[in-house]
């Protein structure tokens, strides 16, 4: 019998696993298996891991070059995260405006 707020019901058969906390989620994480999906270069953050030998700015372009951007659109993005403080290390480096966080248009 389990009792949640006002109402009570029987769980039919065995409950279920209950789901990973911060104090056992390393103990259920096969750290080895998700190494593969950790973040090795982001051109549009300004981050490449140690190990890389190409210039962050060709993984920005090759990053872009994939997902089929024309050249004013990472721009866009790139000033976009940066203003937004999505930049490596939130480093403000790049970051041309004293309004951070906020996206703004220039208006004429």
């Amino acid at each position: 019998m389990v009792a949640t707020g006002a109402c009570s019901f029987a769980w039919p058969g065995t409950p279920p696993a209950p789901i990973a906390s911060a104090t056992n989620a390393a103990a259920q994480t096969d750290a080895h298996s998700f190494a593969a999906l950790e973040l090795k270069a982001d051109g549009f953050r300004n981050h490449r891991a140690r190990s890389f030998n190409r210039p962050a700015e060709h993984l920005l372009i090759d990053h872009a070059q994939l997902l089929t951007l024309t050249a004013p659109e990472p721009t866009v993005i790139v000033g976009g995260l940066r203003v937004l403080g999505a930049n490596h290390d939130q480093s403000t480096h790049g970051v041309l405006t004293s309004r951070l966080e906020t996206l703004t248009t220039i208006s004429s």
